[in-house]
């Protein structure tokens, strides 16, 4: 390294190193890889995992049917979180002395004779010297919520964690002719944060299965209406529950019959103002990508000390300083939070 550059604040940082190029084609496979998971809407499908989420059926057929948006890379990104953290759990219990069966099987929950649900097995647990078996979802989550989760009474509390009660209760059904034991399952809950486990025994609920697949019936038969019977079936199940549909992401396309309705818009001289969101939804995900890239590039810089250096085509400059602490003095403040319809939340 040239010691005068250093001394003159400009240091010329290496470019083309292997260390880079595997950087690169690290976050370009992974891109790719991310771009092919990308699911595009519609789905015509009523899935066991969420069916029982929440108790309105309208949610279930406006978000397969209007509103299913292609996932944002951070939304992937989790996913793939979720599965690794399940895979923990899975080698885990296999080094403990348990067999993992029927990993990933599909199943489907019918309702007289006809498919209207499917489902994805997460596994089958088998104790290695008695043989017995047993059904077992595995769930991972923050480290907050993990320590709320101390019993069933707490997971059914909760609307959101509720629909594990449910989920496995449809895979009762579902995996029906795999499972020798056929009374119940367990719910493993695994803390992201260190890896701590937590397991729930949940009977077979044979009043709630039915009264599932009396809900998955009527979305399905509602996912194959043509539009205008959609619309009359979307009218006939609106919940018209403030507490419920104010939560909803879709309370503005719904229109449920509750105060305050949601307002429709037009203001005046501002004719393209929805063309102008429709636009910054495009940009957005390039924006997110611009994001994490320059936190990436800024945080490897901040790492080296120089005040000017030269990286290829381009000049950097830091600048450090110390800053002061304050207090931001009263007023008004306004804030615009912008959503698409369907977008899943983080």
């Amino acid at each position: 390294m040239n010691a005068q550059a250093v001394e003159q604040g400009q240091l010329q940082l290496p470019i083309g190193d292997p260390g880079q190029r595997w950087i690169t084609m690290l976050d370009s496979r992974l891109e790719s890889y991310y771009s092919k998971e990308r699911k595009v809407s519609p789905c015509y499908q009523v899935r066991a995992s969420s069916i029982g989420y929440p108790s309105c059926q309208i949610y279930q057929m406006i978000k397969n049917w209007k509103f299913k948006r292609p996932f944002s890379r951070n939304t992937l990104e989790r996913f793939s979180d979720g599965n690794w953290h399940e895979r923990a759990v899975i080698t885990l219990l296999e080094d403990a002395g348990f067999n993992a069966l029927h990993r990933q099987l599909d199943g489907e929950v019918k309702f007289r004779n006809k498919t209207v649900a499917t489902a994805h097995l997460d596994t089958v647990l088998q104790e290695r010297s008695t043989k017995d078996q047993i059904l077992a979802e595995i769930k991972s989550m923050k480290g907050t919520q993990f320590d709320k989760m101390n019993s069933l009474g707490d997971m059914l509390a909760s609307p959101w964690y509720a629909q594990y009660y449910d989920q496995i209760q449809a895979y009762l059904e579902a995996f029906n002719k795999h499972l020798p034991f056929k009374d119940g399952a367990l719910l493993i809950l695994k803390n992201k944060s260190d890896s701590c486990l937590k397991y729930f025994y949940i009977a077979k609920d044979k009043g709630r299965i039915l009264e599932l697949k009396h809900k998955a019936a009527d979305i399905h038969q509602a996912l194959e209406m043509p539009e205008p019977k959609q619309e009359e079936w979307l009218a006939a199940r609106r919940v018209n529950n403030l507490e419920t549909c104010e939560k909803c992401d879709y309370f503005v396309p719904c229109k449920p019959n509750v105060e305050p309705l949601p307002l429709e818009l037009n203001i005046e001289g501002e004719e393209s103002l929805a063309e102008l969101l429709r636009e910054r939804a495009k940009v957005l995900a390039a924006g997110q990508e611009f994001a994490r890239i320059d936190r990436r590039v800024k945080d490897a810089l901040k790492k080296h000390p120089f005040k000017r250096a030269l990286i290829g085509d381009f000049v950097v400059e830091k600048t450090e300083g110390f800053r002061k602490g304050f207090t931001v003095p009263d007023g008004n403040r306004v804030e615009i939070t912008i959503k698409a319809i369907g977008e899943v939340s983080e």
